[in-house]
Formats: structure tokens, sequence, C-alpha cells
């Protein structure tokens, strides 16, 4: 347990997480060894004073990768508590690319750090961040079986199964059991999946623009992303505002539809759906409630389906940034749950855990 006035000053910092490095704080930007044995940027985010326990937080499919603004804010709360922080660039993840080569990497990652944290290598935490969480427990299937395997592991705004995942995105329908909701969903995962699958299926588009175009988006390169759609097909301009703005017409959902039968393998093998009963170890299961690119519902499904896991829907967040929504009081209420369900996994020991869902 840590003293109230620690627990005030992190609920405290949460509700006011900066893009400025803290005082006691140090910032570095690195590399590793790569699997192509390229050297690989990373950032270090760690208290001046030494650490007592080691975090990797894997991020998501976006271009940001180690320089994802809201994952450093929250790094910087994290490396005040005596923690140290490494956050990898994923090159796949970064071109976000969605394969279970990802997850090589991450094994790859994790061995590499606990070779340099010879004195810390008992004590490291990891997170996996939206389409990175499921990779990450794809990873941990391997990951378990080390000497030392990870302490826990956390997955925030991640799936359970990209089939439905991908109903989502097309339609903004998710289900919780037999209630029905709706929100609607951001263009970023749609853009995600055509990037990825698209080439593998038959349209009536044009696919080397489309994928082009795309490719602009993926870099973070939305000037020229218009700039080459002004110059193509009205048929193909059309689909790419649609793609954009979410519109999902029909042949957005044919083609989401297509992209679910011809890789369905693949797909299947990303799907913790498909390989619950094999994941060991604790996970925390961590997701927010407005979360418009991957619903929550998902995460649910994934905790009903880990024995050893502890669940927290907050209302804190939505996919990587501050629910806007909530009002002062109802903020505060988010962010103590928020920081007990994330104590709840920095203090995690096996041997003395009480197994409790949140």
């Amino acid at each position: 347990m840590i003293p109230v006035l620690q627990f005030i000053k992190i609920v405290s910092g949460l509700l006011k997480l900066s893009d400025k490095l803290p005082k006691g704080i140090i910032e570095k930007s690195l590399t590793y060894p790569g699997l192509d044995e390229g050297n690989i940027p990373l950032k270090v985010i760690e208290p001046k004073n030494g650490c007592k326990k080691v975090f990797i937080i894997y991020p998501g499919a976006s271009p940001f990768a180690e320089q994802h603004p809201e994952i450093t804010k929250m790094a910087y709360l994290i490396a005040g508590m005596k923690i140290r922080v490494y956050l990898p660039r994923l090159p796949l993840l970064k071109d976000l690319i969605i394969s279970p080569d990802n997850s090589e990497w991450m094994v790859h990652f994790y061995k590499w750090v606990c070779n340099e944290e010879k004195t810390l290598s008992r004590k490291i935490y990891l997170i996996g961040m939206s389409f990175g969480g499921a990779l990450l427990l794809k990873a941990n299937l391997k990951l378990n079986q080390f000497t030392p395997s990870p302490v826990a592991v956390m997955t925030y705004g991640t799936f359970y199964n990209f089939d439905t995942t991908f109903n989502f995105l097309t339609t903004g329908i998710h289900h919780l059991e037999e209630v029905k909701m709706y929100c609607q969903p951001h263009d970023w995962g749609t853009v995600v999946i055509l990037n990825n699958y698209l080439k593998f299926i038959d349209t009536d588009y044009d696919q080397t623009n489309i994928l082009k175009n795309i490719s602009f988006l993926v870099n973070n390169e939305p000037e020229k992303a218009e700039t080459h759609k002004k110059t193509l097909p009205d048929f193909d301009q059309i689909y790419l505002n649609d793609l954009i703005e979410s519109k999902h017409n029909p042949d957005i959902k044919h083609a989401i539809e297509s992209i679910k039968i011809v890789c369905k393998d693949e797909l299947h093998s990303l799907s913790p759906k498909y390989w619950y009963e094999n994941i060991k170890g604790k996970v925390f299961v961590l997701h927010g409630i407005n979360d418009n690119m991957i619903p929550y519902t998902e995460s649910v499904k994934l905790a009903k389906s880990i024995d050893n896991s502890e669940i927290l829907i907050s209302g804190l967040y939505g996919h990587n940034s501050p629910d806007e929504q909530n009002s002062g009081i109802s903020k505060l209420k988010e962010a103590v749950k928020l920081v007990t369900f994330l104590l709840r996994f920095m203090e995690y020991d096996e041997n003395t855990d009480i197994p409790r869902r949140v």
C-alpha cells in the first residue's frame, strides 16, 4: 500500500497529464538492435534517483510509435513512481501492419531489456496499447516460458475477436450480452484494416491508388493524401472521403466482409478468442468506455475468457486521450478508480495476490 498523500498526488497527476517533462524525471532517446540487425529507436523515461521496477509499454498501430504524445504523458506519471519506462518502436506497428510478426518483435525486445536490466529483470511489467494489446498476449504465450517471465501484463483498449471488431468499425454496433449499443466508429480503425488487408481482395476500385493514399495517412502526411486524392477519379475520391469520414458505404462494408472471409486464418490467429485458454499469468484488462476505435465490449469478453484477470472499464478515457464529457466530480471518481487499478497492477505479486474483479 502507498501513503495517502502519494495516492492523492498520483490522482492529481492523472487529472493534469502534461507533455512537459516533470522535475526529477529523465527522458532519453536510445536505440536497440532490431530483429533485422538494424538499430531501432526507443525512448526511456526514468526517475533521476534510481528505480525499483521496469515497465515496457508496447505501442499500438500508430505512425507516432514511441513518440506518441498521450503515451509519453502517461509514462511521465509512471516514472514519478520510481519506475523506469521503456517505449520501444515496433517498426511494423509504426507502419500500421497488424501481423503475428509484431509478437516476435515484442519477445525480442523483452529479451533485450532483460539483458540490460540484470538487477531488475524479475520486476518487469508489460503494457500493450490498442491493437498491440492482443499482440502482446500472443507474445506472452512465449514470454511466460522464459526465466524471468513478466510479473504481469496489462492490455489497454484492445480487441478479443477481430470479427466483432470489424463489425463495429463498419456499423458502430456492439453488444454486451443481449444489449445492443451504438457508437460512431473512428475512421482510423478502418484505415488500419484496409492498409493491411485490402490487397488480398477484389474490388471495383483502383487498389494501387487507394493504398497509396492510405500510405500518406499512415505516414502522418494528410496534406499529401489530400493532394493525391484530388488527382483520382470521382469514383475513388468518394470511396476515400467516405473512409476518412467514417461514412461506411456499401462498398467499404463489402470490402470488410470480404477481408473477414479471405483472411480468416490470420485474423483468427491474432484474435485471443481462438487461443485464450493458453494465456498464462496475471492479465489486467483496461478499456475506455467511450472508445470509438475498439469498443469496450471487446475487453469485457477478453477478461471473461481469462481466468486470472482483472478488468476496469474507465469513464476517464476514450481510445487514447481523456474523455472531455465528464464533469469535475465524475472525473475525480473515475481517476480514483483508475489509479487504484493501476496500483494493483504496479504492486502485483503472484505470491501475495488475492484474486478479485474490479
